[in-house]
């Protein structure tokens, strides 16, 4: 699975440097690398390989990310997420007119 790709518009609420990331989940923690210094704002690929593997995530799963901890300014992130597997609600889908990265869900 690719690195996670961080939507457009929520580069304006995260860190331009590489600065050490947190994604929590069922009580768990995964520590991995946010790059926020290159075009694509990313987390690093292992780190992500790692926690994709571990939850079990397959193409067509959704993630809700919420950054619990960070701003641009911050030398650190973290974020909490939720997962929708298998049973992504139709009417969260009619919002979304792709599967990309720049086109997230606004979840209201």
């Amino acid at each position: 699975m690719q690195p996670q790709k961080i939507p457009l518009r929520l580069h304006e609420n995260l860190p331009i440097d590489t600065v050490p990331a947190k994604i929590v989940y069922g009580g768990k923690a995964w520590h991995l690398d946010y790059f926020g210094t290159t075009g694509i704002k990313r987390f690093d690929s292992k780190g992500w390989g790692r926690f994709v593997k571990e939850n079990n995530l397959k193409f067509g799963d959704a993630c809700v990310f919420e950054l619990t901890e960070g701003s641009p300014e911050s030398s650190s992130i973290e974020f909490r997420v939720q997962f929708l597997k298998d049973n992504f609600p139709t009417e969260l889908l009619e919002k979304a007119p792709g599967y990309l990265a720049d086109n997230p869900i606004s979840i209201d």
